[in-house]
């Protein structure tokens, strides 16, 4: 669960990593992903296991939005060694996890499929659909597009806005950093420069979002985030109000029940 905060002006940028049972731990910026392997072998193993179990990281920098992000394994039906039972052990329990975070519906399901896959194959799509089959907080990130050489990807993001009854304006092809970026700590402005370039240099990409109205690039995709989180909680929050009234309400009369403790305690 990693919440992305805005760092004061003048203050360091941080991070602080927690688990159950645990306090924060402060770390600096470059050792997150190293701390976040660290605790992941520390509550599932290092087979990879699955756990019900989140790991927290609180993220301050200055060239960031407000948000929270719950980073859920993928909807997998083949289990690896060591990663505890059969297939259908773990895409349970995989999906009973899915359903926790994103049934709420204060929550936004963004699902994230490869540029090269049949997207209306994708399983987190399809739970999505059986989630929120208005497709109001459904949204969808077309990763690796510098990586889907042939031509065709604006077509097929099209294909599925009208196969899967997706929102145009909620799907967003974006580029990530490679793993060869990744091993050489590419900073994220050089990231984003790339994709800029990425994006640039593909027109039949750029001429469909024109067309069709599909997001591009990471930024477009974290702005919209930023605006759909607050429509959500607008929406949301008259009902969640109430339901703690209701909450209070319900101990109130609870407590009038069980009475006033007795003085003497004999």
């Amino acid at each position: 669960i990693m919440q992305l905060r805005k760092c004061p002006d003048g203050d360091e940028e941080c991070a602080y990593i927690s688990r159950a049972g645990m306090s924060p731990v402060k770390i600096a910026l470059r050792e997150v992903a190293a701390r976040v392997d660290e605790f992941t072998a520390a509550i599932a193993g290092d087979d990879k296991a699955v756990k019900d179990e989140p790991i927290n990281l609180k993220v301050l920098r200055h060239d960031q939005d407000d948000m929270t992000l719950v980073d859920l394994p993928g909807i997998t039906r083949v289990a690896r060694e060591g990663q505890g039972g059969d297939g259908k052990q773990l895409e349970g329990m995989i999906l009973g996890m899915c359903r926790k975070y994103a049934e709420p519906p204060e929550s936004i399901i963004l699902n994230v499929a490869s540029a090269m896959v049949d997207f209306s194959t994708s399983a987190s799509l399809q739970l999505s659909q059986e989630l929120d089959p208005e497709g109001r907080r459904t949204l969808l990130c077309v990763t690796k597009i510098d990586q889907h050489k042939e031509s065709g990807l604006a077509k097929k993001i099209r294909a599925a806005v009208d196969t899967m009854k997706l929102r145009v304006e909620l799907i967003f092809a974006v580029r990530n950093r490679k793993q060869e970026e990744n091993d050489q700590a590419s900073s994220l402005a050089k990231a984003r420069q790339l994709e800029t370039e990425c994006i640039a240099s593909d027109m039949e990409l750029t001429e469909g979002a024109e067309l069709h109205g599909y997001g591009l690039g990471i930024l477009h995709l974290s702005q919209q985030l930023v605006k759909i989180q607050l429509q959500r909680i607008i929406e949301t929050l008259p009902a969640t109000a109430k339901a703690i009234r209701r909450k209070l309400d319900e101990l109130q009369r609870r407590l009038a029940e069980i009475g006033h403790p007795m003085e003497d305690e004999q």
